[in-house]
């Protein structure tokens, strides 16, 4: 690490030092001591990597976020836990058909059962009719 990063990194942790024994809010203490508040957050949320590193060891990776990570289920319970949300998979014996949802920016796919596409459309708030035309229809 470079001696002008080391120095960079032990001012911004001081400077976390003396928001948390002033007793101030974060947003607070940053707007009275000219710091973007969202710089201070982002400092607190480095401090344990920065602190790390400074004593020479390999940081210790930290949970990814939900849309960045992959679940993976425990064969006895068929349970998955990624970040804070607990997924519970279930294997259907027989195939059903199912309302494929996308949202793009964070890579999440849904399967809604077709069976269940009136709580999908009120959940929505999306008109729906048993009729031909719906607003929704199988993928």
């Amino acid at each position: 690490m470079k001696a002008q990063d080391i120095d960079r990194i032990e001012r911004q942790l001081n400077m976390v030092e003396q928001w948390r024994a002033s007793g101030m809010g974060a947003h607070a203490w940053a707007k009275a001591h000219g710091v973007e508040p969202a710089k201070l957050t982002g400092w607190i949320g480095h401090e344990r990597t920065w602190r790390e590193r400074l004593a020479g060891k390999a940081p210790t990776p930290r949970a990814k976020p939900m849309g960045q990570t992959t679940a993976t289920a425990n064969a006895a319970d068929k349970t998955a836990t990624t970040g804070f949300a607990a997924v519970h998979l279930s294997v259907s014996p027989v195939p059903m058909q199912t309302i494929r949802i996308e949202h793009q920016p964070s890579g999440l796919v849904l399967h809604w059962p077709l069976s269940h596409s009136t709580q999908l459309a009120h959940f929505l708030g999306l008109p729906f009719s048993s009729g031909s035309g719906s607003a929704l229809a199988p993928t």
